[in-house]
């Protein structure tokens, strides 16, 4: 015969990263956002939203980054963004 295969399990549920932090760079629109990383993360998704960050369909996917920070450009100056 054949071997039975195990029955499939869930994933864990990944912990969320913490102190996520912005800071405006030198140049007008830009900004780096940093955060502290999960464990077992390999990939992160960076939203970011100018609206009501109560509103789902106000946020917008920036970056997908192996790295726990990213430099964001070409944002509007004089504008509150949240990050995600």
């Amino acid at each position: 015969g054949f071997e039975v295969r195990r029955s499939a399990t869930p994933p864990e549920k990944l912990s969320a990263v913490t102190n996520v932090r912005a800071k405006a760079l030198a140049w007008a629109g830009s900004i780096a956002v940093r955060w502290n990383g999960a464990p077992k993360r390999v990939m992160y998704r960076l939203y970011a939203t100018s609206g009501d960050p109560n509103d789902e369909g106000s946020w917008t996917l920036l970056a997908s980054t192996t790295k726990n920070y990213f430099n964001a450009f070409d944002l509007k100056s004089d504008t509150m963004y949240y990050f995600r």
